[in-house]
């Protein structure tokens, strides 16, 4: 996650007062805390579980933030359990967004809030590889079932702030 992503993130908790379960898919932490030369001084860890009281992380691979090992396309998860469901500047590595969507939106309760950024504009970085850019039109087809509460696109990124009505 991008400095600029997680500060949006945090802005959007604020103004929709957003708490409860929240799962994050594409959890695992690649961007490891930034600092300004001095190991000792951190300015910013990329990991928005500081958020939220109630965070579950979910990755294909285990590691740093991340609760639950799986697939997107597939999460082990009940019905409409989470609050909030986000995915942030992971959708490009994902060779099927329309599965990752659907599963997202299964798991999210009524009333719930859907975070989802995605790059825009962005160099190519493989990890394990890269598919698509998006624009907030990509990414409100891709969660066409929601309501749309908020877009907005930067140079990099496209983000929209969506609700399961």
């Amino acid at each position: 996650m991008t400095k600029d992503s997680l500060i949006y993130v945090s802005k959007i908790v604020e103004k929709y007062k957003i708490g409860g379960r929240v799962l994050d898919v594409g959890a695992r932490q690649v961007n490891y805390p930034c600092t300004d030369g001095d190991r000792n001084k951190i300015i910013y860890d990329s990991c928005p579980k500081r958020f939220f009281d109630d965070y579950t992380g979910l990755d294909m691979i285990d590691g740093r933030n991340v609760d639950v090992v799986a697939s997107s396309h597939k999460i082990p998860l009940k019905d409409r359990v989470f609050d909030c469901v986000m995915t942030i500047d992971m959708l490009e590595h994902d060779d099927d967004p329309f599965q990752t969507a659907k599963e997202m939106m299964r798991v999210l309760k009524k009333e719930g809030y859907a975070i989802v950024i995605a790059p825009f504009y962005f160099p190519v970085h493989n990890y394990p590889d890269d598919y698509f850019r998006y624009t907030t039109s990509g990414l409100k087809l891709l969660f066409k079932d929601l309501e749309c509460l908020e877009e907005e696109m930067t140079v990099h990124h496209s983000r929209v702030v969506m609700k399961k009505i």
